[in-house]
C-alpha cells in the first residue's frame, strides 16, 4: 500500500473514531443529565415533557452513530478494496466521450450514495419522527421529495463537471493561472447558488401561497421596510404536509426579499414571535452574514482547488489506487483526500463562527423589537414543540453546533 493511500486510510479511521467518540460523549452526557429540569425552565418544561425531549434526542443520537458507522464503512470498502479500481476501469472501457464518461462516473456514485442512504432516511422519518409526532409525510410524497433531491444533485453535478472539463480539459499539469481562474469561477458559482437556490428550489418542494392573515402580512412588510429592505411578497409554505417542524426564511437578490413562512410557524406561534423570527433573519442580512460565509467558502474553495491541482499533477495520486490518469479519477480522489481533511479541521472553526453570527442576529431582533421577550418566547416554544436538546455536551456543541443551544441563547437575550 502506498504512503498516500495508507495516510488516507489512517486519517479516515481516526476521523471516524473521533466522530463516534464525540457522539457517544454527547449521548452519555444526555443520559447523565436526563430528567433534570434547568432552573431557567422551571414552570415551562414539565418533567414528563423533559422525558420526551431526552427520549427523542437519545433516539436521534443512536441513529446518527449507526449511520456514521455505516456510511464510513461503505466509503472505506469502496476506496480500499479492488472495488474502486474495477469501477474506474469499467468507466474507462466505455466508448463514450470524456464528458459523458466523467458524468457517468460521478452520477453513478451520487445515485449509489443516494440509494445507500435511502433506507436510513425512511427509518428516520417513519420511525423516529413518526414516534414523536413530527412526521406528516405520506410514503409517496416523501419518496417524491427524495427523488427531487437526487435530481437536483445530478443537475448541479452536471453543471459543475461541464464547467470543470470545459475549463480544465484532461491536461493534468499544475498551472497557477488555471488555479486562480478556477477559483474565480467557483466564487461566481458560490454567490449564484447562495442567492438563487432558495428562490428556485423552495417552490420545487413546497406549495407556496400568499399569507391570508392580512394583519400579519402588513406587520411583516412594516418590519422589513423599517429595516431598510423591500418586500416582493409574503408567502406560506405547506410544511404541515411534511412535518410539524416550524421555520421561516428570507429569499431574493439585493434589497427586495420574498418572505417565506412555514404554515406550522403561523399555526403555533403568535404575531410577535413570528416577527421576532423574521427580525432574526433580517439581522443576518443587515449584518452581512451571508458575505462572511461566502468569504469563508472562498478560502475553503481556493485550498480545495489548489490541492486538487497538485494531486492531479502527481502520478502518485493515480498509481496509489491503480487507476488511469483521467480527470474524473483524479478529481474524485483529490476530493475525498482533501475534502475529508478540510471538513475535519474547518468544522469546529465554522461552527464557532456560525454561533457568533447567530448571537448577533438574536441581538438585532431584540434591538428592532425593543425587547428580547418575543424571541425568548420562540426559543421556549422551540424547546417544547421541537424537543430541542437543552443540554448538549460542551465538546460536541463546540465542534458541531452551528447554532448555540437554546438555553444559552435565552440567557444571552436576558
Amino acid at each position: 500500500m502506498s504512503s498516500l493511500k495508507l495516510f488516507l486510510l489512517l486519517f479516515l479511521i481516526g476521523k471516524l473514531v473521533m466522530r463516534l467518540g464525540l457522539n457517544l460523549l454527547n449521548y452519555l452526557h444526555l443520559k447523565h443529565t436526563a430528567g433534570q429540569v434547568p432552573a431557567a425552565l422551571t414552570g415551562v418544561v414539565e418533567p414528563s415533557k423533559l422525558q420526551q425531549i431526552d427520549a427523542y434526542n437519545a433516539a436521534k443520537m443512536i441513529f446518527q452513530m449507526v449511520y456514521i458507522l455505516w456510511d464510513n464503512l461503505i466509503l472505506l470498502l469502496f476506496l480500499f478494496t479492488p472495488a474502486y479500481p474495477l469501477y474506474s476501469s469499467w468507466i474507462d472501457s466505455l466508448t463514450l466521450p470524456l464528458f459523458l464518461r466523467g458524468l457517468l462516473f460521478f452520477g453513478i456514485i451520487a445515485a449509489g450514495s443516494w440509494l445507500i442512504g435511502l433506507p436510513f432516511a425512511c427509518f428516520f422519518h417513519f420511525r423516529i419522527e413518526e414516534k414523536f409526532g413530527f412526521n406528516r409525510y405520506t410514503l409517496w410524497r416523501w419518496f417524491g421529495d427524495e427523488l427531487k433531491n437526487l435530481l437536483i444533485d445530478l443537475i448541479v453535478l452536471t453543471i459543475i463537471f461541464w464547467i470543470v472539463l470545459a475549463y480544465w480539459g484532461n491536461d493534468l499539469s499544475f498551472q497557477w493561472g488555471r488555479v486562480w481562474g478556477a477559483w474565480l469561477i467557483a466564487l461566481g458559482l458560490i454567490v449564484l447558488f447562495m442567492y438563487l437556490v432558495p428562490v428556485l428550489v423552495i417552490p420545487f418542494f413546497y406549495r407556496l401561497k400568499p399569507v391570508t392573515d392580512e394583519g400579519l402580512r402588513q406587520k411583516i412588510i412594516h418590519l422589513v421596510e423599517n429595516c431598510g429592505l423591500k418586500v416582493s411578497k409574503v408567502v406560506e409554505a405547506d410544511e404541515s404536509q411534511k412535518s410539524a417542524h416550524a421555520n421561516a426564511q428570507m429569499a431574493g437578490i439585493g434589497r427586495t426579499k420574498t418572505i417565506i413562512l412555514f404554515d406550522t410557524l403561523i399555526a403555533n406561534y403568535n404575531e410577535s414571535e413570528i416577527l421576532a423570527v423574521l427580525a432574526h433573519e433580517i439581522g443576518h442580512g443587515k449584518k452581512r452574514h451571508l458575505w462572511i460565509q461566502i468569504a469563508l467558502a472562498a478560502v475553503e474553495f481556493f485550498l480545495l482547488i489548489y490541492f486538487t491541482a497538485r494531486l492531479l499533477s502527481s502520478s502518485a495520486t493515480f498509481t496509489a489506487w491503480d487507476t488511469s490518469q483521467v480527470i474524473y479519477n483524479g478529481v474524485f480522489i483529490a476530493f475525498i483526500i482533501f475534502g475529508e481533511i478540510m471538513s475535519f479541521f474547518v468544522t469546529p472553526f465554522s461552527s464557532y463562527l456560525s454561533r457568533k453570527l447567530e448571537y448577533e442576529a438574536d441581538r438585532f431582533s431584540k434591538q428592532v423589537l425593543q425587547s428580547g421577550a418575543p424571541l425568548r418566547g420562540v426559543f421556549l416554544k422551540f424547546i417544547v414543540n421541537e424537543l430541542d436538546n437543552i443540554n448538549p455536551h460542551p465538546w460536541y456543541e463546540a465542534f458541531y453546533y452551528s447554532h448555540p443551544s437554546l438555553l444559552k441563547r435565552i440567557k444571552a437575550l436576558e
